[in-house]
């Protein structure tokens, strides 16, 4: 068992952190483009990257398309006379996906009326906008003039200050409450065995629960709690997963935050990027392997000694 740091993540998996604003501020703009569920192309027929649902990799630095798309197309006779604001990639279903991916590209929706094509559910996002014309879309278009948003977060590779800005606009929507708590542990142990189960897990909670700890299932919760108990808490910790993305969502930070993990190269460099803008102060502890990869079961090795670790630094 050992303790690394952002920075080592950063290292492995080839990214950098992005403090500064402008990466993301003004849609793309294409005149007579066309829009499909797997890219857009300009008025050429070519593919515009950009548009591209893509996402970084552990082998190779960098952002990958997830489908493949062609490299030209020949425009549809189906044509729009009007602005079209295309967002590529939405899913309200699995709520990491949502707040790492939807919500990269919403970013300009805070703004007066637009004709909002969808390929995919925005949930939520319909509700903080109203004001929008949004159209579900799954076949290939052409449009008059294309409004194509630069994704504010590209899932381990990138996240911008514009994305967490959404996601505390998000939080907002949702609100917060304001109980207190000391050191709080998330626990994943309520969740299916069949998919990112964690061996070990119950065996530390129970020594957790008997030391003090608030043991938290997230899902259990309302957003509006959960908000509550990420900006409340003078300590949090458990197995990294899609809990601490709601930490894209405060505007107060935890105390500390402990991840419970792999090593780098099995560690999603996600809350790392969003911790730097954040600010928080996190330690990442290296105790689990990988069991299966096919459903991604992994095993604490001694959660003896990782309660010996939370225990005596956190007191």
């Amino acid at each position: 068992m050992r303790k690394f740091i952002s920075q080592d993540l950063f290292k492995q998996w080839g990214v950098s952190p992005t403090l500064k604003y402008g990466g993301a501020s003004h849609p793309l703009v294409y005149e007579d483009a066309t829009i499909t569920p797997f890219g857009c192309y300009d008025a050429d027929g070519m593919l515009i990257d950009m548009s591209r649902h893509k996402r970084g990799r552990q082998t190779s630095p960098g952002a990958f398309p997830v489908t493949s798309a062609p490299d030209t197309i020949s425009p549809p006779k189906k044509f729009v006379d009007d602005e079209v604001y295309y967002i590529n990639y939405a899913n309200s279903g699995h709520w990491g996906h949502f707040l790492t991916e939807t919500l990269a590209r919403v970013n300009h929706l805070d703004a007066p009326s637009l004709n909002v094509f969808v390929s995919g559910d925005l949930g939520v996002v319909k509700k903080m906008y109203p004001q929008h014309n949004y159209v579900s879309f799954s076949s290939i278009v052409r449009v008059k003039k294309l409004l194509l948003p630069v994704p504010t977060m590209v899932n381990c590779y990138s996240v911008f200050p514009e994305h967490i800005d959404t996601c505390r606009r998000l939080g907002d929507y949702f609100g917060r409450e304001n109980n207190k708590y000391g050191k709080v542990y998330l626990s994943r142990t309520k969740l299916t065995r069949s998919n990112r189960w964690t061996q070990g897990e119950p065996e530390l909670e129970k020594m957790l629960e008997s030391a003090g700890w608030t043991i938290i299932h997230m899902q259990d919760h309302s957003v509006r709690e959960q908000l509550g108990i990420l900006e409340n808490s003078d300590v949090i910790a458990g197995c990294i997963g899609s809990a601490f993305h709601n930490l894209m969502m405060t505007r107060k930070n935890p105390g500390n935050v402990i991840y419970l993990t792999c090593n780098e190269f099995d560690t999603n460099p996600n809350y790392a990027l969003h911790d730097v803008i954040l600010g928080n102060e996190t330690v990442y502890l290296d105790c689990q392997t990988v069991v299966s990869k096919s459903n991604r079961t992994k095993k604490i090795h001694n959660p003896e000694k990782v309660f010996e670790y939370l225990e005596d630094t956190y007191k």
